[in-house]
């Protein structure tokens, strides 16, 4: 199968996801091993294991989809200072209302791999190259008003600027969000 590329920053968020998962599949089996002998079960222990063995089938499920994803990642190539938006990009973007007119706020985006997810307590969110947005952006220029096939109809934002993202601002932004 081919690689899929995928920034720094998501692929870490994904190995971390792993080792959570697998903690939490470590911990209710603890706790099924537990109820199943007779130690910590409330007055209707066959309730509690299969809620339990739900919850450990769901996660595992989870877990398993998560490490044949990460089997398949490689990661992208450091963006480099280019002229236009790239995987490993940090863009910031402005938005047009339905009118036309650009909306007075900004927006700033990891610009991430394919089907990449994003650290849902990171303050800068990824946004995949495979997304309306990430396909508008991906080789737009700073100043340039990139369009996006929406579900709602054709929508316009402007690239305000490309960064090369700062693993220790990333770092900061994240651990301020949590």
């Amino acid at each position: 199968m081919k690689q899929i590329l995928w920034t720094e920053t998501g692929i870490n968020f994904a190995t971390a996801e792993v080792r959570r998962l697998e903690a939490q599949i470590r911990g209710l089996q603890e706790q099924h091993h537990s109820c199943r002998d007779g130690n910590s079960c409330t007055h209707d222990a066959f309730i509690d294991m299969s809620s339990i063995n739900l919850e450990i089938a769901m996660l595992t499920q989870r877990l398993g989809d998560r490490r044949m994803q990460l089997a398949h990642l490689a990661e992208a190539p450091k963006p480099r200072g280019g002229e236009t938006a790239q995987i490993g990009h940090l863009v910031t973007i402005r938005r047009f209302d339905d009118d036309g007119e650009p909306s007075k706020g900004r927006q700033t985006f990891l610009l991430g791999g394919w089907e990449e997810i994003s650290d849902p307590e990171a303050k800068i969110q990824t946004i995949s190259c495979n997304s309306p947005l990430g396909k508008a952006l991906l080789g737009t220029a700073v100043r340039e008003i990139a369009q996006m096939d929406t579900p709602g109809g054709i929508r316009e934002v402007e690239l305000i600027s490309i960064e090369l993202p700062d693993p220790e601002r990333l770092a900061e932004r994240r651990s301020a969000a949590a």
